[in-house]
């Protein structure tokens, strides 16, 4: 009974909400291709690859998850070659992403609709050895049906926030059902541990590693600012302080163009970038900057070298901002500072380029990984604009303050490392 209940609340939903999923994939662009996965439609793909005698099938929900899913592929991978991966996800940018850098061997599709004529049709169709769902992606129907194939499930840097916590317990009769199902639960933290045998996973399936995503930081070539958006500056690199918004969200822009602007005439030398988190808010950033009076200059706008001359620079592009960390001096890490975008974004990969990191107080969706920054005292936390401003002018004006802040971000970075290794002896290949 407690299934047809979900199983009709999600078509409920599903319907409800499919005119608002509609708009935001015009909105973002590149859901059309493939969209068919997600009614487990397949076309002119082949799933059974015959040389590889293991066949796993992995999902990350968007972006943080999926690039865990690529570093654990290619470790795997490097210990093991007979095996291959069905690469799920949800999002047009994670997608776009694993286009990008997955296996040649590997399969890229959308997420199947978690409804049991869907799931039962995807399970049949790629009949994985495995299942690999990163961090907090437990459908109960793929689970379900899993279970009764004998597919062995693995839930890989499982976290639980505060919010999704309570709403668990709410259905907790659901949720002890599918977390007995799993085989095996990798999780970020103690408190973590506690919560999921309180929503009634097995205590002998459940690990505690640490957070994978300080192992999985993606290796990149690093590019200078003036390579990168193809412009010349008259100024050397000694001279010149580069303040980058990292996965900006509405209205941080704003913030980071305040803190600019009553900087900019006391430091010429201070240079703003902004890197938001969804690209297709760029047109909108743009006319904000103007607003202020600024002239912008985008990362795919230059064919020929342009000189700059105090433009504001602004990153259009996905998945690249990695590889000019290793020139940015702070980075302010976005979705920390005001509701309802709240939880934080990524911190690991500017701190292992030895940026200094500012962060706002609401970074939950962070929570183990920020405690680790937090003992090192390795992060700056702002409450406001001029909270911001103050951190960054003390930062400009005390070069021995902006190194030991540099260096003590990097030293979180390598202190967070080992859970990728823990976690692999923990799921077991066949």
């Amino acid at each position: 009974m407690k299934w047809f209940v979900y199983n009709f609340l999600f078509l409920l939903f599903f319907i409800l909400f499919s005119p608002k999923f509609i708009r935001r994939m015009i909105k973002r662009g590149g859901y059309k291709k493939n969209f068919l996965n997600r009614l487990s439609i397949y076309k002119n793909i082949n799933f059974n690859k015959n040389s590889f005698n293991n066949k796993i099938w992995i999902h990350g929900v968007s972006v943080g998850e999926i690039n865990i899913a690529l570093g654990l592929i290619k470790k795997i991978r490097k210990n093991n070659d007979s095996v291959f991966f069905i690469i799920s996800t949800n999002t047009s940018t994670a997608y776009k992403i694993v286009e990008k850098e997955k296996h040649h061997d590997d399969i890229l599709i959308y997420f199947p609709l978690d409804i049991p004529l869907v799931i039962n049709r995807s399970l049949k169709i790629i009949n994985p050895q495995q299942i690999l769902l990163i961090e907090g992606e437990f459908w109960p129907n793929l689970i379900s049906k899993a279970k009764k194939l004998n597919i062995p499930i693995h839930l890989i840097n499982a976290r639980v926030s505060n919010n999704t916590y309570k709403k668990y317990l709410l259905f907790k009769t659901f949720t002890k059902d599918i977390l007995k199902k799993i085989n095996t639960i990798t999780i970020q933290s103690e408190r973590d541990y506690e919560r999921f045998i309180k929503l009634g996973a097995n205590q002998n399936t459940i690990h505690t590693v640490g957070s994978m995503k300080f192992d999985l930081v993606k290796s990149s070539e690093n590019l200078s600012i003036s390579k990168f958006f193809n412009i010349k500056f008259s100024l050397d690199k000694q001279k010149k302080f580069f303040f980058m918004g990292v996965s900006t969200w509405p209205n941080e822009e704003k913030l980071l163009l305040d803190t600019y602007r009553s900087l900019k005439n006391s430091f010429p030398e201070l240079i703003l970038i902004i890197a938001p988190r969804h690209i297709e808010r760029v047109s909108d950033i743009e006319k904000l900057i103007k607003s202020y009076g600024y002239k912008i200059i985008k990362r795919n706008d230059n064919i020929n070298q342009k000189m700059f001359k105090d433009e504001v620079l602004l990153i259009n592009s996905t998945g690249e901002i990695n590889s000019i960390f290793n020139e940015i001096d702070i980075a302010y890490i976005g979705k920390s500072l005001e509701s309802p975008n709240i939880g934080g974004q990524n911190l690991i990969e500017p701190a292992s380029k030895n940026t200094v990191i500012i962060t706002g107080k609401y970074m939950d969706n962070f929570r183990d990984i920020i405690k680790v920054f937090d003992k090192l005292k390795a992060r700056l936390i702002v409450n406001n604009s001029i909270d911001l401003k103050l951190k960054v002018e003390q930062l400009l004006l005390d070069k021995n303050y902006l190194n030991d802040m540099k260096i003590k971000s990097n030293d979180a970075f390598e202190y967070g490392k080992g859970a990728l290794d823990k976690t692999l002896t923990y799921i077991k290949l066949k």
